[in-house]
């Protein structure tokens, strides 16, 4: 009867209800999970469900994807086949529910309607700083600490989440598919909203940006997003270049801080810091002053001139014309 019930529920209120569907999938993976518990069902943790309690709905978010890991292993399908076809995974959790036969009580009910009012729900970012962690090379905390003061929102990207243990730092959000973070990171913040987006033709750094343009931030400082792969770095640049048209943003890493410039702009800098200005585009009427080597009504286009000027004022003045740089200004104590 249980079961029945549910089943009933998410007819009504589910799948004839497009916003929800997904929501009552996630809630029946979670009764799988609680099947699998009470029937002493083992396998490998490596490979299915990690240690978590069957409540709230951070563990459902995770279980939904380690149902896939499972059926990948028993039912010789493929992640993306169950991702591209929710209904081949709806009728493999049916297939198993009859074959044990077993009912155990949980709130499918009160999880598909805390889900979607969740989903509905949506926090404004308006005059807020975002800061955001990336799942790349991992940012040293003393270039991170300086943007802390504030109480910032901080939202990781998936894995992101996993280097923030080390900076004991405390995420908002964490935004995905959520196939990086660990159980592990998941269990560390109980109170980190996670907002799960599987679409795999956006990586989870683009998922995260999107997230807060939605929610209307004004201003967007990236960690972690370069270093490490290269192909990764450059793909991330692209986004910088991409997502400085709607949002004030920028890269931090360990050596740089990395934005786009488009219009004339004064930096307040460091005498000896190391400033690089790289064309994406031909860019003419480049004017730089408060440096080693200045510019006046130059052009540049994509290649080295440009690179590793060093500032020689306690202020750097840049003017452009026509197109589009990249600034890499060195953090002063990396000189």
């Amino acid at each position: 009867m249980l079961i029945k019930g549910w089943f009933l529920f998410g007819i009504k209120n589910s799948f004839f209800n497009f916003p929800n569907k997904i929501f009552y999938l996630r809630g029946l993976t979670a009764i799988l999970k609680a099947i699998f518990d009470k029937i002493n069902i083992k396998f490998p943790q490596r490979h299915f469900i990690p240690i978590l309690k069957t409540n709230g709905l951070r563990p459902i978010f995770w279980n939904y994807l380690c149902c896939y890991k499972f059926f990948v292993i028993h039912k010789k399908t493929t992640v993306l086949e169950l991702r591209n076809n929710r209904y081949l995974f709806i009728g493999h959790f049916f297939k198993l529910l009859i074959r044990f036969r077993l009912a155990v009580p949980f709130p499918l009910a009160l999880i598909c309607k805390s889900l979607y009012l969740f989903q509905k729900r949506k926090l404004s970012l308006k005059n807020k700083l975002v800061l955001i962690f990336a799942n790349g090379e991992p940012t040293q905390k003393k270039w991170v600490k300086s943007y802390l003061a504030g109480t910032p929102l901080i939202v990781a990207a998936d894995g992101g989440a996993n280097h923030l243990i080390h900076l004991g730092i405390s995420p908002d959000f964490i935004v995905g598919d959520l196939d990086s973070v660990t159980a592990d990171t998941l269990n560390h913040y109980p109170n980190a909203k996670t907002v799960l987006r599987e679409d795999q033709n956006f990586t989870d750094l683009e998922k995260t940006l999107q997230f807060c343009l939605e929610r209307e931030t004004s201003e967007i400082i990236v960690f972690n997003a370069t270093g490490g792969r290269a192909d990764h770095a450059l793909a991330n640049l692209g986004l910088l270049q991409t997502f400085s048209r709607v949002v004030d943003i920028s890269f931090v890493d360990n050596n740089f801080t990395i934005r786009i410039i488009r219009s004339a702009v004064v930096l307040e800098t460091q005498p000896g810091q190391i400033l690089s200005l790289i064309a994406i585009q031909p860019v003419s009427g480049i004017t730089v002053q408060g440096v080693e080597f200045p510019l006046q009504n130059a052009e540049l286009e994509w290649g080295g001139r440009g690179v590793s000027n060093s500032v020689t004022e306690t202020q750097v003045s840049i003017q452009i014309g026509r197109g589009e740089l990249f600034l890499f200004l060195k953090h002063s104590d990396a000189v």
